[in-house]
């Protein structure tokens, strides 16, 4: 069962004939058969969920213990896909329409935002998506019209993808799903010294990025390999750039690669550069919730070894503040959320964290003070407080080819 915890696949909606016969198949003493009944159990995700905790009472034991390791692959699953949902599938066709109206268009169908430069007012593309991911999308969109390139900012709260004036032929970059990885610069330097002597080195600047929805809670690039157009590979010449103190160069989301030497002077073009974008995610999400929380406190709910006690919930007007004792893992963080009767929810501040003033209080307990601002008539009917745990790692590999890096002299 490993290897299914994490499925993330997306699927049309599983008929139920066919949930009812994977059931079946768990009983079944051929493997091949039980594990793809397994596997799709798993990828029919909550779907499944209903039939699965009815077998939970088959009178079959090894049915009974198969229901309850899906019911767990599936919470992980979901619990997954909340820190990585999958790239945005656009279905859509235009002909000699408007930018703005296609873009706008395209946003009713991904979480991230679709922006255009002012000039571009006048443009008017053709498209057709068929479930096509958004970044390929937006490439063929660009391509198709010749004037237009592309851009994706990662920003606080959420991922902004930029439309503008230029040329997309030749830009640099690679698309994987959800991901986008991109060489913003190549350039040469040669330092000379007072003796005479002289070292050459190449400079690769990179940037990468990802659609609204994934939340990778540390991500980098990985330079495998450089080879230029003689066929000449840099693999032992690659370093990162550091400052003066011997610490990395570090941004979220770029990076600095030196080549210790200079291309020869005949080479016009990096045919490939192969790299992998590393990133680690949470493996689960832990979820503590207080409903009625102005009228139950005193409540505590507990996940694993960790628990949150609501100590008090006080409102004035728009504004509503709970305390809680917090017994969790060290370094655990929390997402707030404050949900209304009608279902909208808003999300919290963390005001203070201190160590409790009571004489019962042990050494792993912290009180917290999380304020939110909620509309004055608005019901509360639930407090929410979510923490990733745990690490899921993921590489997703990358080539770029046929980089320009020397115009071609003339005759």
């Amino acid at each position: 069962m490993t290897a299914l915890l994490l499925v993330l696949a997306l699927q049309a909606p599983t008929d139920e004939a066919k949930l009812a016969e994977w059931i079946v198949q768990l009983a079944e003493d051929d493997i091949e058969l039980r594990e793809k009944a397994e596997a799709s159990l798993v990828q029919a995700g909550r779907r499944a969920e209903q039939r699965l905790r009815e077998a939970l009472k088959h009178p079959n034991e090894e049915v009974r213990a198969r229901a309850v390791a899906i019911l767990a692959a599936i919470e992980k699953a979901e619990g997954a896909r909340r820190f990585e949902a999958g790239p945005s599938l656009i279905t859509l066709r235009k002909k000699d329409a408007p930018l703005r109206e296609v873009l706008e268009e395209m946003e009713k169908q991904t979480a991230t935002r679709l922006s255009w430069n002012a000039t571009l007012r006048d443009a008017r593309v053709t498209v057709a998506f068929e479930k096509t991911p958004l970044l390929k999308a937006v490439e063929e969109l660009c391509a198709g019209h010749g004037g237009m390139r592309w851009r994706l900012e990662n920003r606080t709260p959420g991922a902004i993808l930029w439309v503008e004036p230029g040329r997309v032929k030749g830009m640099p970059r690679a698309v994987v799903d959800q991901y986008l990885v991109r060489l913003t610069g190549v350039s040469f330097e040669t330092r000379y010294d007072l003796e005479g002597g002289c070292t050459s080195q190449t400079r690769l600047d990179f940037q990468w990025g990802w659609e609204q929805g994934t939340r990778p809670s540390s991500a980098t690039v990985q330079i495998l390999d450089v080879v230029d157009d003689a066929g000449t590979s840099y693999a032992g010449d690659l370093r990162e750039v550091q400052d003066l103190r011997g610490r990395r160069v570090m941004n979220p989301s770029e990076k600095v690669v030196m080549l210790s030497r200079e291309p020869a002077p005949g080479v016009l073009k990096l045919a490939l550069v192969k790299g992998v974008l590393d990133l680690e995610f949470p493996q689960e999400l832990r979820v503590y919730g207080f409903d009625s929380p102005e009228e139950k406190c005193g409540v505590t709910v507990k996940q694993g070894d960790s628990s949150l006690r609501l100590i008090s919930c006080s409102r004035a007007r728009d504004k509503v503040r709970a305390r809680f004792e917090q017994r969790t893992r060290e370094g655990e963080t929390f997402e707030s959320r404050a949900v209304t009767k009608d279902g909208k929810e808003f999300l919290g501040r963390l005001s203070q964290r201190v160590m409790p003033q009571r004489a019962d209080a042990d050494e792993s307990a912290m009180e917290m003070t999380v304020d939110f601002t909620v509309p004055e008539g608005a019901a509360l009917a639930s407090l929410r407080l979510e923490a990733p745990a745990g690490v899921r790692e993921k590489r997703v590999p990358f080539e770029l080819r046929e980089l320009p890096v020397r115009a071609k002299s003339s005759p």
